[in-house]
């Protein structure tokens, strides 16, 4: 009996040390990436409303061409980027992909349906650095907090990418200031910190993004309903890449 007591504690106890070492592992990791750049996640789409996932599963940083990061060095006025033909030069064929369905006109709002555009290549969600007045970046938003940032913006491309479009939220373009694309009647975006490793970026049943076509002189589209999620977390050191580094296949 006394040996039995001894092998049930003994398993408590090694229970206790893994959850611990977990939680010291988690600390380090969000401990190190807010200090960093070119902070590396995983990342999972939602398979319904206006951004949609393509089915195949979670987004990995480094893994079929995907990049997903908080502070992306390259670009210093954004908080965070996904894309989806990582590193930039177009590869042959692109594995995975974020599905934009902009079917879903703001009746009064100027647009039509212009379809669903589903090419990995121009394919991304910025938002921009500061969030906000009081919030620079995602790491300075506390566990269980949420903030809207000042803009965010989703970009992609027709099949062929004779023509590229930009979505906007908030107070205008994070990649393009320089061409005074607005995002009038527009909503914004949500982010929330659901841990100290990972946070949600919801667009809300009935949000209002500002549609431009930037293929020759851009061009107002007029508004439209977009619905979804994007949930992040920071990938564990070993799987950590950087930014200018090749992904894996």
């Amino acid at each position: 009996m006394e040996r039995e007591d001894h092998s049930r504690f003994g398993r408590w106890d090694w229970l206790i040390a893994r959850i611990l070492l977990r939680i010291i592992v988690l600390t380090v990791v969000a401990a190190s990436a807010s200090h960093s750049a070119d902070v590396p996640l995983n990342m999972v789409v939602s398979s319904s409303g206006q951004i949609r996932s393509d089915g195949k599963g979670p987004y990995t940083t480094g893994v079929d061409f995907v990049g997903v990061w908080l502070e992306p060095s390259k670009w210093s006025q954004m908080s965070f980027d996904f894309c989806m033909n990582w590193p930039f030069s177009k590869p042959v064929k692109p594995t995975r992909t974020v599905e934009h369905h902009l079917t879903a006109p703001v009746p009064g709002g100027g647009g039509t349906s212009v379809g669903v555009f589903t090419s990995p290549f121009g394919n991304d969600l910025v938002i921009s650095k500061p969030m906000t007045a009081t919030t620079k970046t995602f790491m300075d938003i506390s566990v269980g907090a949420s903030v809207s940032p000042h803009s965010s913006e989703v970009r992609f491309c027709n099949a062929n990418c004779s023509e590229y479009y930009v979505l906007i939220f908030g107070e205008g373009s994070v990649w393009y200031p320089e061409e005074k694309l607005n995002g009038a009647g527009t909503t914004k975006s949500v982010v929330t910190r659901t841990s100290q490793t990972s946070w949600s970026i919801l667009f809300p049943p009935k949000s209002i993004g500002r549609l431009w076509r930037r293929s020759g002189m851009p061009t107002d589209l007029g508004l439209y309903y977009y619905e979804g999620r994007v949930d992040v977390g920071i990938q564990k050191p070993a799987m950590s890449e950087k930014l200018d580094e090749h992904p894996s296949r």
